[in-house]
């Protein structure tokens, strides 16, 4: 899977943006990379309701935010994005594509290189910015201006703190690194540990690695080489970092039954990669970041504590949280002045994530 295209060059990005409430400055190219956000999907991205992520969220092949979510960052996507109602983005949203948000969501501002949709009620702090069209429904509010490049249709009902007129603000563009793969692999051969077994670890390459239930596996600061690793319910990971961070790099994929735990101490990270899926099963609770180079998909109920990063689709399900954390495996969450805002050009967006691996 070498050879991916690694840097993606906008069609439209936004001419000023928001993030976490403080304005980032107008013009130019403004850049950024995939652990800048507290998540990160170089395809589509699902958010399912429920949901709450501290930190910004990037989605290269566009993507749907079920209702109810929440958002301290900005939204950033490469394709059409839509949301569901009673969605709350602390920051900007950006999109080279249409943009969709349903009733009662609220924004700080809005760019679009398609159209803008807004429904009953949503709230957008200061401006809306659109290459074609812009619609606002009934009640809805916008703070600031309203740029249109084709056309606009505002509902009676709504109310608009600026200015309504066409062209008001030009689009920005944007540029993104995405993922660039490495190469690695582990041992020969696999190793099968039993249920409720403890078992210390230390850096080296394995083969593929099976843990049954309930059991503990105890990591050390360093590179552990592996092939494909299955953690059964309840097991733990628990990574000692005081030395440095614990890296597992997956030849294969990494996949996890319910009420998994990925702990660490000390003030290093807990990195794990895969070369091929990742799949964390319901109940997840991880203080690390996780990379996959195909899709990564998250079931419900689960809290990471870190950075969750895909090359493909990232399907995050419901009632779960991601808190992007600066160091200790997480993803330092962008500075808003500095943070660049991910508008990707002539990208096929790619399909919707299976919420299981088969």
């Amino acid at each position: 899977m070498q050879g991916r295209i690694s840097t993606w060059t906008t069609l439209a990005a936004a001419a000023a943006v928001v993030l976490g409430g403080a304005s980032v400055a107008r013009g130019g190219i403004i850049q950024t990379a995939p652990d800048d956000f507290a998540v990160f999907a170089g395809g589509y991205l699902s958010v399912d309701r429920g949901t709450g992520v501290t930190g910004s969220v990037g989605a290269v092949g566009g993507g749907w935010i079920d209702r109810n979510v929440q958002m301290s960052g900005g939204l950033y996507s490469g394709a059409a994005v839509g949301t569901g109602r009673d969605v709350a983005i602390g920051g900007g949203l950006v999109s080279a594509g249409d943009v969709w948000l349903d009733r009662g969501t609220s924004v700080a501002t809005i760019d679009s290189g398609g159209s803008v949709g807004l429904g009953r009620g949503v709230q957008v702090d200061d401006y809306v910015a659109a290459d074609r069209r812009v619609d606002i429904g009934s009640g809805a509010v916008v703070g600031g201006d309203v740029s249109y490049g084709t056309g606009q249709w505002i509902s009676g009902g709504a109310t608009v703190g600026g200015t309504v007129g066409q062209g008001l603000r030009s689009v920005q563009t944007w540029q993104t690194t995405l993922l660039d793969e490495p190469a690695w692999g582990g041992g020969g051969g696999g190793t099968y540990y039993g249920r409720g077994e403890d078992v210390t670890l230390a850096p080296d390459a394995y083969g593929s690695v099976g843990v049954d239930r309930d059991a503990t596996v105890r990591l050390s600061s360093g590179t552990y080489d592996l092939g494909s690793l299955w953690l059964g319910r309840g097991t733990e990971i628990v990574a000692d970092t005081s030395g440095g961070d614990v890296v597992v790099n997956l030849s294969g994929s990494l996949s996890t039954d319910a009420g998994v735990t990925f702990s660490k101490s000390g003030g290093g990270g807990l990195l794990i990669r895969a070369d091929e899926f990742i799949y964390l099963g319901q109940g997840t609770q991880a203080e690390a970041a996780f990379t996959s180079f195909q899709r990564l998909d998250v079931d419900r109920d689960s809290s990471i504590t870190g950075r969750l990063e895909a090359s493909g689709n990232v399907w995050i399900g419901r009632d779960s949280s991601v808190t992007g954390a600066a160091g200790g495996g997480g993803g330092a969450i962008p500075e808003p002045a500095t943070l660049a805002l991910v508008a990707v050009g002539v990208v096929a967006v790619l399909a919707r994530p299976r919420r299981r691996p088969r």
